[in-house]
This record gives structure tokens, C-alpha cells and sequence, in this order.
């Protein structure tokens, strides 16, 4: 497991172990930026602790972790079908609000990125067009845009469009 330690944080592969400190993080995350989740906040709070054991114990996940706290997460998956299996997604990027702007989203996505090297060919993402901060670390790490998907989330009555990006790695 690689682990990198910045500043006053380190970040990690998140494990069945970080169950507690996933689970509030994750239920935060939609309830804080409900624009850049596809699960709402409800959604997340009905996912049992068993279904994220499991979840952690099956899929990537780091986690940026000050002191005892995870202050922010990103989550990777390889597709499963033979052809497109040289493919991944970057997924559930959420960085705490006091911890923004101190590299925690840089050094998630570069973990995930290093990680996704030795798996994949290809790393997309998507990204809500109202975030531009989010883009632009993004397009710095070398995604490119490729299609915005309108009306991709309908939350209340408001749509929101998302960008589509990816990052060739082989």
C-alpha cells in the first residue's frame, strides 16, 4: 500500500478498517455539494455499514487523512467487460471545506492516477460545469475534455450539465 505523507496530511488506500470515518465523510459529501453527487444525501444515509465494508473491501478508494480524521476521498474502478477493460473511472472526489486549497485534491488525484498507471489505459471522469476549480485541476493533470452531457443531474428543479474528461495513461 503506498502511502504520502504532505504537509498535514497523508494520503492512502482507505480499507474495511476506515469504515466509521468513510461512512461520514461520504454522507457528507452529497449533503455539502449535492450538485457534484449523483446519490443524494438520503440515498448515502440508507447505505447500511455493512454495504460499505463491503464496497471498501471491493474497490479503490484513497482517502487524504489529518490526524484521525479522512478530510477527503477519491474512488477508482476498473470496468469489468473484456472490452473495456483497458478503461477507468475517478469517482466521489470530495475534499472537506476546511481542508480545501492545501493540495488535498492534487495528491488524492495524483494517488488515483498512479494507481490507475499499473491497471488501465485510459481514466475518465466527470465533472459538474459549475465547478471550475475542480477543471481546472483536472486539465493541470492532463485530462482533456471530450463532451458535455446537458441536463446530466435534475436536482430540484434545476439541471446541471457535466463535462467529460480523460487522461490517456498508457
Amino acid at each position: 500500500m503506498t502511502v504520502r505523507i504532505i504537509a498535514d496530511f497523508m494520503v492512502r488506500r482507505l480499507s474495511p478498517d476506515d469504515v466509521d470515518g468513510y461512512l461520514a465523510i461520504r454522507r457528507e459529501a452529497p449533503e455539502r455539494s449535492p450538485e457534484a453527487f449523483l446519490a443524494t444525501a438520503q440515498e448515502e444515509a440508507a447505505r447500511s455499514r455493512e454495504q460499505v465494508v463491503e464496497g471498501l473491501g471491493r474497490v479503490v478508494i484513497f482517502g487524504a487523512v489529518a490526524g484521525n480524521e479522512i478530510v477527503g476521498m477519491v474512488g477508482f474502478r476498473r470496468f469489468d467487460m473484456e472490452k473495456a477493460r483497458h478503461k477507468g473511472v475517478v469517482w466521489g472526489t470530495y475534499v472537506r471545506p476546511a481542508h480545501r486549497g492545501k493540495g488535498v485534491a492534487r495528491a488524492l488525484m495524483e494517488a488515483v492516477i498512479a494507481h490507475a498507471r499499473g491497471e488501465v489505459e485510459m481514466l475518465g471522469l466527470s465533472v459538474v460545469t459549475t465547478n471550475a476549480s475542480a477543471r481546472r485541476l483536472y486539465e493541470s493533470l492532463g485530462f482533456v475534455a471530450y463532451g458535455t452531457e446537458i441536463r446530466a443531474m435534475k436536482l430540484g428543479e434545476t439541471y446541471y450539465d457535466e463535462i467529460h474528461m480523460a487522461l490517456r495513461l498508457g
